[in-house]
């Protein structure tokens, strides 16, 4: 399901959300730029390559966060983890 949401600095980003089977973790698709991470961080600007990410929620709060190189690998892990 893809929903628009607001990133941390309050603009409209679109996200796809992506429950695992059991229905209790739901996986958010992010990238560094989308998310203006890279104005954020006074130093690494692009996370050192790593710039697609996933967010993991059990709910309402965020338990995990990982990044990946390609966005390819990252969707391969959200493809594993559902």
């Amino acid at each position: 399901m893809t929903v628009k949401s607001e990133s941390n600095f309050g603009r409209e980003i679109m996200s796809e959300k992506i429950y695992n089977k059991s229905g209790y973790l739901e996986m958010i698709k992010v990238n560094w730029f989308d998310e203006e991470l890279d104005q954020f961080y006074d130093t690494d600007k692009d996370n050192k390559g790593l710039i697609w990410g996933i967010e993991y929620y059990d709910g309402v709060d965020k338990i995990d966060m990982r990044w990946f190189k390609t966005e390819d690998e990252r969707d391969k892990a959200i493809e594993n983890d559902s």
